[in-house]
């Protein structure tokens, strides 16, 4: 059995993922869940919204029990595009902490639309990784990896605000609702984490991480396929090496250095004409004394 077996999911919870995937799916839907393991979730879309659930997952044993709970559970590597044609079509379609794990998330976005009826929909629950306490951990230079949660060993793709938009508008989506999942470190709790790097739980940190998204746990969205086929540019990701970075910085100080020497030079000659300008009056004056007396 996998670790994510006992992954229950509890009607009438707030502020976690399954809760408001649950709210995205209508009564009467039929859902294929990717990545259902032992499909306790897609047991209560059946019994509390009357939907036929189906469910993927590549262990075995998970798929042994997800048989006892959902209308139909197969062992199914979704990657693999050719194993399709087994499953039909669906009005939602669940990727619950999944496409993480995807080896190529555009393609297998791509490919499963084929899966959805005319008006259906995807919905998916993602790890942020710009949660405050992955940047806390950064900060003293830990990135430490476990056996579930945002720093999960087996995660092949990591995934912020804008990677997830991405990812989405690049396989031909559009994400038409956003519920994500926050949780806040109270201060005390921030101080302690904070302790050795240097900086302080303030109220401003507090906020700036706020503003930035640092207290998102979990993105959780709805997207369905664009209606019309458009051309989406591929995001300029070019990479600016720190060596290369601290070279620019030193470039751009040189010329710096060099328009405020030209700026200097300037002044000076310009401060030191006004200052000779009155000793040269004098001097042309005293000049015409001296010829009127011959």
């Amino acid at each position: 059995m996998s670790i994510y077996a006992n992954h229950l999911f509890e009607p009438g919870t707030k502020n976690n993922s399954w809760a408001h995937l649950y709210e995205y799916v209508k009564k009467g839907d039929r859902v294929l869940d990717i990545g259902c393991s032992t499909g306790y979730f897609g047991e209560a879309l059946m019994h509390l919204k009357q939907c036929e659930v189906w469910g993927v997952d590549i262990d075995e044993a998970d798929i042994r029990e997800a048989g006892k709970r959902l209308t139909n559970a197969l062992v199914l590597d979704i990657n693999d595009t050719r194993t399709y044609s087994k499953l039909g079509t669906f009005d939602v379609i669940i990727f619950a902490d999944v496409i993480e794990h995807l080896i190529d998330p555009r393609t297998t976005l791509k490919s499963v639309k084929k899966l959805l009826n005319p008006a259906g929909k995807v919905i998916f629950s993602i790890p942020h990784m710009a949660h405050s306490s992955v940047r806390i951990d950064l900060l003293k230079g830990k990135f430490p990896y476990k056996n579930r949660g945002l720093l999960d060993n087996t995660h092949l793709h990591f995934y912020d605000m804008d990677e997830t938009e991405s990812v989405f508008t690049e396989s031909g989506y559009t994400i038409t609702q956003l519920d994500p999942v926050i949780a806040r470190y109270p201060r005390g709790v921030m101080a302690e984490k904070l302790a050795g790097t240097g900086i302080d739980a303030t109220k401003k940190l507090e906020t700036y991480f706020t503003e930035t998204d640092g207290d998102i746990f979990q993105i959780v969205g709805c997207a369905q396929p664009r209606s019309k086929k458009t051309v989406v540019p591929l995001r300029d990701v070019d990479y600016v090496m720190p060596q290369d970075e601290m070279y620019n910085f030193i470039q751009r100080l040189e010329q710096e250095n060099t328009q405020l020497r030209h700026q200097l030079e300037q002044t000076y000659a310009s401060v030191s004409w006004r200052l000779t300008r009155p000793l040269r009056r004098v001097g042309a004056k005293a000049k015409g004394l001296k010829k009127n007396r011959s």
